[in-house]
C-alpha cells in the first residue's frame, strides 16, 4: 500500500499533511512512515492481533508548540473478549529511539471511551500515567483525535471530537519538561484492534487563538421571592462560541445559552454566577455576579405601632414581589387559621386594614405565598 505526502515538514513550514489514500492498510501508507516491531515481539498488520504496532514518520520534527491531529476510525475489537481496542499518538526522541510519550483513546464496543496518556521515566523504567479520563460519549466509531502542546507549555491537551459533534478535552498532568522537548518524531500506535487512520496533520509552531472577548458581563442582581431571575453575556470572537453557567464552582445543568433564567427565585439561589466562554480553544470565565433573593414581609403599619387605643382600625402593611399571588390569614391559636385577605404583590408595599378589636384580641398574622 503507498500513499501521498501531500506537504513536506521544514523547520520554516508551519504544517505537514498526509492524507492516507485508501486502502487495506490505510494507517500505514507510504515510505514516509515506518513501521516499528513491537515490545512483545509481534508486528500487527492494521493492529489484528493482540499486540501494539506503532508507525512512526521519518521527517516530521516537532518543538515547543505544536498540534498533532488525526481521524480515527475502529474497525473491530480484539480485547477484553473483543469489544476494546486503542488508537493513539505515540511520540519518539529519534527515529531510531523507543517510544517516549503516549496518549491514546480507547474504544469499547458498548461505546465507552477512555482517554489516557503516559511518559517513559528512562530512569525507572516506568511509565508514569498523566491522564486519566473515561465516559460513554455517542454510538459513532469515527473520531478525531488532537494532541497540543502550547508554546513551552509541561502539559499536554488531548482532544476527541466523535463523529455525532460530542467533544472532549483532557489536560495532562505535569510531563518533564526535557522529555517534551526532545520528542522529535510523532507516531501512531494500535493495540488490539483493527483501525484506520485518515488526515493526519501536524502544525508546528501552533498558538492557540485569543481568548473570547467579553463586551458585557453579567452584574449583580437583587428581586423578590418567587420573581425571575435572569443574568446575560455578551462576548464577540471570530469562532463560535459556547456557553456554560456556573454557581460557584459547579456547572448548571442545560445553562449553555447568552442567557441564563431562574424562573421563581428563592433565597437558597443566592450565589455567586458565572459564565465560561469557549471558541472550542480558549476561554474565558466572568467575575461572579451575585444574586440576592429577597423575601416578602408583612408588619403593622407605621401608624397602628404607635399604640394609639383611639385608633378606628389596625393596618397591616405587606411587601410582596410582583406578580405573586399572596395570601394574609389570622389566628388566635395558632392552630385555627382564617383567610382575611387575598392578593397579588405589586413589588411595593401595600395596607390593609381591619377593625381595632382585632388587635385587643391578641390575634396573629401570617403571609403565606402561591
Amino acid at each position: 500500500m503507498t500513499g501521498m505526502l501531500f506537504g513536506v515538514f521544514s523547520p520554516q513550514a508551519a504544517e505537514s499533511v498526509d492524507g492516507f489514500t485508501a486502502g487495506a492498510a490505510s494507517w500505514l501508507s507510504n515510505d514516509g512512515w515506518i513501521l516499528v516491531e513491537q515490545a512483545d515481539g509481534q508486528v500487527v498488520y492494521r493492529g489484528e492481533g493482540s499486540g501494539d504496532t506503532f508507525s512512526r514518520h521519518r521527517t516530521l520534527t516537532l518543538g515547543t508548540s505544536w498540534r498533532i491531529e488525526v481521524d480515527v476510525r475502529f474497525r473491530r475489537y480484539f480485547s477484553d473478549n473483543n469489544t476494546r481496542a486503542v488508537a493513539g499518538f505515540a511520540l519518539f526522541p529519534a527515529v531510531d529511539a523507543g517510544v517516549q510519550l503516549e496518549a491514546n483513546l480507547s474504544h469499547r464496543t458498548n461505546n465507552s471511551v477512555q482517554l489516557d496518556g503516559q511518559w517513559f521515566n528512562v530512569d525507572t523504567r516506568t511509565w508514569p500515567n498523566v491522564l486519566l479520563a473515561e465516559w460513554s460519549p455517542s454510538r459513532s466509531p469515527v473520531y478525531r483525535m488532537q494532541l497540543t502542546r502550547s508554546a513551552g507549555s509541561s502539559r499536554l491537551v488531548l482532544r476527541v471530537t466523535g463523529g455525532d459533534g460530542f467533544s472532549y478535552r483532557g489536560e495532562t498532568a505535569v510531563i518533564p519538561a526535557d522529555v517534551l522537548n526532545r520528542q522529535k518524531v510523532p507516531g501512531l500506535r494500535v493495540n488490539s484492534g483493527q483501525v484506520e487512520y485518515d488526515n493526519f496533520r501536524l502544525i508546528q509552531p501552533f498558538s492557540l487563538p485569543p481568548a473570547p472577548v467579553v463586551i458585557s458581563a453579567p452584574t449583580n442582581l437583587t428581586v423578590f421571592s418567587g420573581q425571575p431571575a435572569s443574568f446575560r453575556v455578551a462576548a464577540t470572537d471570530s469562532r463560535p462560541l459556547t456557553y456554560q453557567w456556573r454557581r460557584g464552582t459547579v456547572r448548571l445543568a442545560g445553562a449553555t445559552n447568552e442567557t441564563f433564567t431562574i424562573a421563581k427565585a428563592t433565597p437558597s439561589f443566592f450565589g455567586g454566577y458565572s459564565v465560561e466562554i469557549s471558541n472550542g480553544e480558549t476561554s474565558t470565565v466572568t467575575t461572579p455576579a451575585l444574586l440576592t433573593v429577597v423575601g416578602g414581609y408583612f408588619r403593622p403599619s407605621a401608624v397602628s405601632r404607635t399604640n394609639d387605643p383611639n385608633l378606628a382600625g389596625f393596618t397591616v402593611e405587606v411587601l410582596a414581589p410582583t406578580g405573586a399571588e399572596f395570601l394574609l390569614q389570622r389566628s388566635a391559636d395558632l392552630a385555627n387559621w382564617t383567610e382575611v385577605a387575598r392578593a397579588v404583590g405589586t413589588g411595593v408595599a401595600s395596607e390593609f386594614t381591619f377593625p381595632a378589636a382585632t388587635k385587643e384580641a391578641g390575634a396573629n398574622f401570617r403571609l403565606l405565598f402561591h
